[in-house]
């Protein structure tokens, strides 16, 4: 793959300026045509699904189940979850965390990767996003560095302590200045280039922009390429052709993908994701819920 500047997402940068101009975005940035182009025969979103370590993934509506709850286009978690926006969920008499937000997970994005690829003329060439501001791109304000017994970088002793004595110290050393080199490397390998981000609504959002294949969207560069990357799904993909884009803001806990209608139904039937069609006016806000009760029980 190989990093492009802005111009081949200018049409999507250009098609959601208009929800996020002065006085229309805190009434129209948060529906789905804020966040994914108004230019398309329908629309799906895909709910994050609920981490219940150590067991499988949760979706919503086991969640909605448990709470006697409903799953409609504009649910949101925080409504049938019984709690406040941004807290977790008590299912089964445990806790669970809240879906993540900005990421879809990789099972689902491999799915949804094949499912789209059989609706573009366009597979080898595909573009991927990724949100600027992120941690783990701009390598953060902070860098550890932690040592096993035996002395190999890595987690830290059992007993939690350091111990360091002068060889652990020297061994420390050493592993900080290996990361420092690999932080340098990184970054020399993001070259800066013309138009490098692709700016929604004059700063909004920045992304950085990759050229790669329709593979490339269950595998994107920066998952290898970046510590701390590895989960993260791409913020925008599109092909070519135009055919479909993906939209998962980096606040929202869900993803938007438009399509043919053809294609937006093999998303919505399909059984590894829990997806459902919605329109461009369709609110994603916390108060979009107008259903199920926001509060605790």
């Amino acid at each position: 793959m190989e990093r492009v500047g802005s111009s081949p997402g200018q049409w999507i940068a250009d098609a959601l300026a208009p929800y996020h101009s002065p006085g229309r975005r805190a009434t129209l940035g948060s529906t789905v045509a804020g966040t994914v182009p108004d230019c398309f025969e329908a629309y799906a979103r895909i709910l994050h699904r609920v981490d219940n370590y150590p067991g499988e993934p949760l979706r919503w509506a086991d969640v909605a189940a448990a709470n006697g709850k409903a799953i409609h286009p504009a649910v949101q978690f925080a409504t049938i979850a019984g709690t406040g926006v941004g807290e977790g969920a008590t299912v089964d008499g445990r806790l669970v965390s809240p879906p993540p937000e900005g990421q879809l997970d990789g099972a689902q994005l491999c799915t949804l990767a094949g499912i789209l690829s059989g609706h573009t003329t366009t597979t080898e060439e595909v573009f991927l996003a990724v949100w600027d501001g992120w941690g783990w791109l701009n390598g953060g304000s902070s860098l550890s560095v932690s040592l096993i017994e035996g002395g190999s970088p890595g987690a830290s002793f059992p007993d939690g302590g350091l111990g360091v004595d002068s060889d652990n110290l020297a061994l420390l050393q050493q592993a900080w200045e290996q990361a420092k080199e690999q932080v340098w490397m990184l970054q020399a390998a993001t070259p800066a280039v013309a138009g490098e981000t692709l700016d929604v609504a004059g700063g909004f959002r920045e992304y950085l922009v990759f050229r790669g294949t329709a593979h490339n969207l269950a595998t994107p560069p920066w998952t290898a390429a970046y510590p701390g990357a590895d989960s993260q799904s791409p913020n925008l993909a599109w092909p070519a052709d135009h055919a479909w884009c993906v939209a998962t803001e980096i606040d929202f806990d869900s993803t938007l993908v438009g399509g043919t209608a053809e294609a937006i139904s093999a998303v919505v039937h399909s059984p590894e994701l829990e997806a459902l069609e919605v329109s461009p006016g369709t609110p994603l806000d916390w108060k979009a819920d107008t259903i199920n009760r926001l509060g605790r029980h």
